[in-house]
């Protein structure tokens, strides 16, 4: 019987990273029940605050821990920072600092170890001096070593729990060979079931949160259970998130119906989404706010569940436009965007699993298709695909604009239904959970104004009237749409500047609502709801100094963490919603189109 090697992992890092490091332990636990074990190897996991011991020594406390670590003879040096650099030790202005110089002069020697650095890219808020020194020495250890190697950054706990143990694996899978002429047990049905498991963890972490728009870091345990803990920590930088288990609003499906049909009874989700018998494909039909995403993202979430075998594929349809890929080869592509290792790739794709019964397809946004041959050739291979997979379970949403009657007669068609009174208040007892006189407050405004109570019934406008209700009371309450949506966004972008404070505030303020406008006028004349960083970069020189915005990049992920406003996308950033490119396109298009018309010579009489 061959003996295991052990492969011992360095974690370097100062104090203010310590879930990051706490989750090391278990992502270390896991790959030793499946990768490592595959590859005989067992992963060691040392680090100075559980592995040193009280001493002394002439070159201080790093004289004590050097000998411990032993980081010339370890496999992999792995660094953690944020926004503390440390304390000085041993010539380097910190102890992690002298680790990693260590590690790359023991590499530069000898091959080894290999090194990973992460930076936590989180909100900082830093107030005191010292706060800010240490965060200036992060930064400027990060442009030193930048030319020397490859590092990765990471937004919160779970992603880089998700990143680090993805990066693991490849090293692992890369420079650990199986022994030459003995079998591996990764054809094993155990082994393969693992696998399974674990790609339906990660996906249920990933979509575990909802957003609530506005919602305030205060608030968000109400729309949590004490149990997640872990999960808390790890939205603690993230705005505008919750648990999807209980921030989520069940919502009620209703059957296509022609005009002069009888009135039919509402479904509840579980009785139609979640069966296992048939039918298996499903078109969800639904205004803009009406919850299609949250509930698709909701579904891939509970699919994704411990008590259950299916495996949930989330796609999302803008990303499909921009491709030739045959569906087919669309979900293997975001199967392969899915898996942590190409060993979960190929369990994936094998032909007992792949588009078979256990797979459920979810399809988002057929709206966002932007050319109509395209969207009907979409169409007709959505429903192709149906045919050709019966047992899978395909699950289309998409806004009424882009649905024909005679599309998708194959499939079972259903309406997302307006939120019932009932599912308002519930709604508002978790968003003002522990303040009974907002709830009654904002009930009696929902009952005395029928136009604000109509708009309620859409669960995206009702997180904006809670959200405006919370700010400014009923008087902040605007009937029309699209004065509610301005509202929303001048309290959001106040997060980041407030007006009131001074001049330069206000400035900024009213330069990123520019910006923004500006971004919205763009996906009003192209239908373009990615933007590019370039494409603030452009507008940002034209309204903002370079002083006051900085890094594009930086201004816009300041802008995502502070306001909740925007979100990363594939192409950029994009908005949260759809809903939110509606900041005064129309009127902001008629002044453009009124300054050309204005600049064009005259044309004289008579001429053609």
């Amino acid at each position: 019987m061959q003996t295991k090697r052990t492969l011992r992992i360095v974690l370097s890092s100062p104090s203010d990273v310590a879930d990051e490091c706490r989750v090391m332990e278990s992502v270390i636990a896991e790959l030793n029940r499946g990768v490592a074990h595959e590859r005989k190897v067992t992963l060691e996991l040392t680090h100075w605050q559980t592995d040193t011991y009280p001493g002394f020594h002439p070159e201080g406390p790093q004289g004590v821990i050097d000998p411990i670590l032993k980081i010339e003879d370890c496999d992999i040096l792995l660094a953690i920072f944020w926004k503390r650099f440390g304390t000085p030790a041993k010539g380097a202005l910190s102890g992690a600092e002298h680790e990693i110089r260590t590690a790359i002069k023991a590499r530069q020697a000898s091959g080894r170890p290999w090194i990973m650095i992460y930076f936590k890219e989180a909100d900082r808020r830093l107030k005191t001096p010292e706060e800010l020194r240490q965060y200036a020495a992060v930064l400027e250890f990060k442009q030193d070593i930048s030319p020397l190697g490859l590092f990765w950054t990471f937004d919160d706990t779970a992603d880089f729990e998700r990143k680090v143990r993805q990066h693991l694996t490849h090293y692992i899978l890369d420079h650990v060979h199986p022994t030459a002429g003995e079998p591996t047990p990764s054809s094993s049905a155990n082994r393969v079931q693992e696998l399974l498991r674990s790609h339906r963890r990660n996906l249920q972490q990933k979509f575990s949160t909802i957003h609530l728009f506005g919602e305030k870091r205060k608030r968000r345990s109400d729309f949590q259970t004490a149990a997640d803990k872990l999960s808390a920590r790890s939205l603690q930088d993230t705005v505008d998130m919750a648990d999807i288990e209980h921030g989520f609003v069940p919502l009620h499906l209703l059957d296509w119906q022609d005009e002069n049909s009888p009135p039919a009874t509402p479904l509840d989700i579980d009785d139609v989404l979640f069966r296992d018998g048939p039918p298996r494909h499903f078109l969800l039909r639904g205004l803009p706010g009406s919850g299609k995403t949250t509930l698709l993202r909701y579904m891939a979430h509970r699919f994704a569940g411990a008590d259950s075998d299916c495996i949930p594929v989330y796609l999302r349809c803008k990303a499909l436009a921009l491709s030739e890929a045959t569906l087919e080869d669309f979900v293997q592509q975001q199967l392969n965007e899915d898996s942590d290792s190409p060993e979960i790739f190929a369990a994936l794709c094998a032909k007992e699993r792949f588009l078979e019964k256990n797979m459920v397809l979810l399809f988002d946004g057929l709206d966002e298709i932007e050319h109509a041959e395209t969207g009907n050739r979409i169409a007709a291979e959505l429903e192709k695909l149906a045919r050709n997979y019966p047992r899978a379970k395909i699950i289309a949403a998409s806004r009424p604009i882009a649905v024909r009657p005679d599309d998708f007669t194959k499939f079972r068609r259903l309406d997302v239904l307006p939120l019932a009174p009932e599912m308002i208040r519930s709604y508002v007892e978790k968003w003002f959970a522990g303040e009974p006189e907002k709830i009654a407050a904002l009930e009696q405004s929902l009952a005395q104004r029928p136009r604000i109570r109509d708009l309620a019934a859409n669960p995206f406008l009702l997180s904006m009237i809670c959200f405006t209700f919370e700010q400014g009371g009923d008087a902040a309450l605007l009937e029309r749409r699209s004065d509610l949506y301005e509202k929303c966004i001048q309290y959001l972008l106040q997060r980041a500047y407030d007006p009131e404070s001074s001049a330069s505030a206000k400035s900024n303020y009213q330069h990123t609502l520019e910006i923004l406008k500006d971004v919205s006028l763009r996906f009003f004349l192209w239908k373009e709801d990615d933007f590019p960083v370039d494409h603030v970069n452009v507008m940002g020189r034209a309204a903002l100094s370079a002083e006051t915005l900085g890094r594009p990049e930086d201004f816009l992920n300041r802008l995502e963490r502070q306001t909740g406003l925007i979100q990363r996308a594939k192409e950029g950033f994009t908005f949260v919603h759809r809903s939110l490119w509606n900041i005064s396109p129309r009127e902001r298009c008629l002044t453009r189109l009124q300054t050309s018309l204005s600049a064009m010579p005259p044309i004289p009489i008579g001429k053609k």
